[in-house]
């Protein structure tokens, strides 16, 4: 989907762009951007796990996640 500049309105019938869940209680805490962003992805994870009833024998929901996915998040927070 393109992007349109941000003088666009934005119209009943317009497509939004594809977003992450960031959940309201993390705007009141202490956590550091990184730490946000990382629950953001693991919840928008867990979403989809929650949609294919991804659950184990105790019936929670668990995240598959690829570790290359984890290196370059884990990378650009913490640079060398």
């Amino acid at each position: 989907m393109e992007v349109k500049i941000i003088s666009d309105y934005l119209k009943p019938n317009m497509p939004l762009p594809q977003y992450l869940p960031y959940a309201r209680f993390l705007l009141n805490t202490d956590l550091s951007h990184t730490a946000k962003l990382l629950y953001t992805l693991l919840l928008d994870r867990a979403t989809l796990s929650q949609k294919n009833n991804w659950v184990d024998e105790q019936g929670r929901i668990y995240v598959i996640y690829r570790f290359p996915i984890w290196r370059r998040i884990w990378v650009a927070a913490f640079p060398a």
